[in-house]
């Protein structure tokens, strides 16, 4: 629906595993790879994210390295500076994550219209009826 331009989509990455990976950090770095490569061109946001949740490896984490990599092979696009840099950490950190605690249980969390989404997120289209009905 959004690449056809029939919503807007925004897509919120979180870090609020940080706390219990292995080392600490892991889902605040693994967004920081996202929206580096978000960053060059908002189009890689979708690859670089499902390539990164297709690639998790739970409470243990991946090095920065593996992190350009995935990355890199879902866009094409060369994140080591920006990565190494945790660009985008301070602002999930400082931002997005206090921000989302406040309007949000926890994640997956949609909202429509502003009304968070309460109905099956794992029932085929259901997401899509409710957006229909909005």
């Amino acid at each position: 629906m959004a690449e056809a331009g029939e919503i807007t989509l925004r897509a919120h990455p979180r870090p609020m595993l940080d706390a219990t990976s292995s080392p600490t950090g892991y889902s605040g770095r693994a967004a920081n790879a996202a929206l580096c490569a978000a960053a060059e061109d908002p189009a890689n946001w979708y690859p670089a994210s499902a390539a990164l949740f297709a690639q998790q490896p739970g409470s243990a984490g991946l090095p920065d390295e593996e992190l350009i990599g995935i990355v890199g092979e879902a866009t094409s696009v060369d994140i080591s500076d920006c990565q190494a840099e945790g660009t985008y950490l301070p602002w999930l950190e400082q931002v997005v994550e206090p921000e989302a605690q406040q309007a949000v249980p926890g994640t997956p969390a949609v909202l429509i219209d502003g009304e968070q989404f309460s109905g099956d997120l794992t029932s085929s289209g259901s997401v899509r009826k409710a957006i229909e009905a909005a």
